[in-house]
């Protein structure tokens, strides 16, 4: 189904109707937008050594960075992506790009696991370690009010890969680091981008049973693993 006209409002109807269109539906609709609503991205956490228990969970390896341009200027993350452009076929060849541009990770497609799809609501929010548990704590404040984005969240395994040296001077690469290690020196800090992303991965690696491919993170929710 070919939609004649971009979403006029940013809302997660909207932007699920808009993601199920065909790449090629997609850019026919954004053309005809003076500015898009939402903006369809796919990012990728590159990571090693996953448990599937959550005793151990905490030990699993995700690939540090730190933003050199765009809004996201000075922020650590794990995730490695962007907005999809015209030569990407589908969320995962972009998710594949962005990851190799950005990481030096080359990857096949079929590596990359699908996560979920989330956006355009979105907010900064906190993690924390309580007993057993881990805690999103999710805030009131928009985590990009002027640009609206529509996360495709994939995890891709690279454990005995080494990645390639890449030019992309659009990310800092300070290594690895175990998730316990991430929450502790950036939980409750706001220079980290994402940590509802980062959730949406934690969940995968217990594999929550009741987990939602189109999960909803409103502000001022608490969410625990």
């Amino acid at each position: 189904m070919e939609s004649k006209k971009g979403p006029k409002q940013s809302t997660r109807k909207e932007a699920i109707v808009y993601e199920s269109l065909t790449r090629e539906e997609q850019l026919k609709t954004t053309a005809k937008w003076t500015r898009p609503n939402v903006f369809p991205t796919a990012v990728a956490f590159p990571y090693q050594k996953m448990p599937r228990d959550f005793g151990s969970i905490l030990k699993t390896e995700l690939f540090l960075g730190k933003r050199l341009t765009g809004s996201g200027l000075g922020h650590y993350q794990c995730h490695h992506g962007g907005i999809l452009d015209p030569k990407d076929v589908n969320p995962i060849s972009a998710a594949q790009r962005e990851l190799l541009e950005e990481t030096g990770f080359d990857r096949p497609e079929h590596a990359f696991e699908p996560l979920g799809i989330v956006g355009p609501e979105f907010y900064r929010g906190t993690m924390s370690i309580e007993g057993r548990s881990i805690v999103l704590t999710v805030g009131n404040e928009p985590a990009n009010p002027k640009h609206p984005y529509l996360f495709n969240v994939f995890a891709v395994d690279v454990s005995g890969f080494s990645n390639v040296d890449t030019p992309d001077e659009e990310v800092e690469l300070l290594g690895w680091i175990t998730i316990e290690k991430l929450i502790e020196k950036y939980g409750q800090s706001l220079t980290f981008n994402y940590w509802t992303l980062v959730f949406m991965f934690l969940r995968q690696c217990i594999r929550t049973p009741t987990a939602s491919l189109y999960p909803t993170f409103h502000a001022g929710s608490q969410h625990r693993l």
